[in-house]
């Protein structure tokens, strides 16, 4: 499956600060055999023009917008993204009760916890529902999350996500593949090495941000451990502590220790670990750039 979203020849780009349109000069990555695999989010493309003139009801008009932009990205030649509805099944159950609440509700209200872990599922299902029914044959990959681990460890106990939050996520992530044949992106940070193998269980294609510099996050045992069922979308340089303190020397092996890792057979989409932060240096920045596309043909 990992191969399906990266070529033979080049690493494929997904970062969240710029849209590289296909160089035709050389080879890109394809999904689908046809597709360049260069992400882009719906809502950030263009702004395309939308004709509305057939919709006569807002709602109407909003779905109408979703799928005229789905299509329009998607015949441009983009992979088409589609984000979710807001965020994690656990994390909207810690928003809403309060991290202290949150973490003894396990233990001491556990149905309000399923109650409210089921309603979230709920809400997301139905959104999924719409979007899927209106874009979901232009729509290449789906994005879904739930940040459950921090610089050194999980937040939960594998037991407590297996008993509680697993379920809930295979049952989003199926109902989601039910409406659309999309690959699932799952965004989660930190040390969350433990679930990974659960995570495949409930259904996710991709894991991002691969926080490398996190406990227990070296990519070359993940890529041995999880590769063949995992395209890693991230872990391409460590924004923690190279991107913005480090040097041009220490960007660009840093860079290369990671396509060096995360690339052999396919299988990962470059990009930093999670959001470029505003204190890299511009140098810094067209040092990865440069390394990407130097380094990141296939050898």
């Amino acid at each position: 499956m990992g191969a399906g979203l990266v070529s033979r020849d080049r690493v494929a780009v997904g970062l969240y600060v710029a849209v590289q349109q296909r160089d035709e000069r050389r080879p890109v990555s394809e999904l689908r055999g046809r597709r360049p695999a260069v992400a882009v989010r719906v809502n950030t493309v263009r702004r395309f023009s939308v004709d509305t003139s057939g919709a006569a009801q807002q709602e109407d008009v909003i779905r109408l917008v979703l799928r005229q932009r789905a299509r329009q990205a998607h015949d441009s030649g983009y992979i088409v993204i589609l984000g979710g509805l807001c965020a994690g099944v656990t994390e909207m159950h810690a928003w809403l009760r309060g991290y202290e609440n949150y973490y003894t509700d396990f233990h001491s209200q556990a149905v309000l916890s399923e109650n409210i872990m089921d309603k979230v599922v709920d809400l997301k299902m139905a959104y999924w529902e719409v979007a899927l029914s209106q874009a979901g044959e232009y729509v290449d990959v789906v994005m879904e999350a739930d940040d459950m681990a921090g610089q050194e460890r999980l937040l939960i106990s594998p037991r407590t996500y297996r008993q509680f939050i697993k379920p809930r996520h295979a049952r989003l992530f199926n109902f989601i593949k039910t409406k659309a044949p999309v690959k699932l992106f799952f965004h989660s940070c930190g040390a969350i090495r433990p679930l990974l193998g659960d995570l495949i269980e409930t259904g996710i294609d991709i894991i991002n941000p691969v926080q490398k510099s996190a406990a227990g996050m070296d990519l070359n045992e993940l890529k041995n451990e999880f590769g063949k069922d995992l395209v890693f979308w991230g872990g391409g340089v460590d924004t923690q502590r190279v991107f913005s303190k480090g040097s041009s020397e220490q960007v660009r092996e840093d860079v290369k220790r990671s396509i060096d890792a995360l690339a052999p057979g396919g299988g990962f989409i470059f990009g930093t670990v999670h959001n470029t932060q505003a204190d890299v240096s511009p140098e810094n920045f067209m040092t990865m750039w440069e390394t990407l596309q130097d380094y990141g043909g296939y050898r």
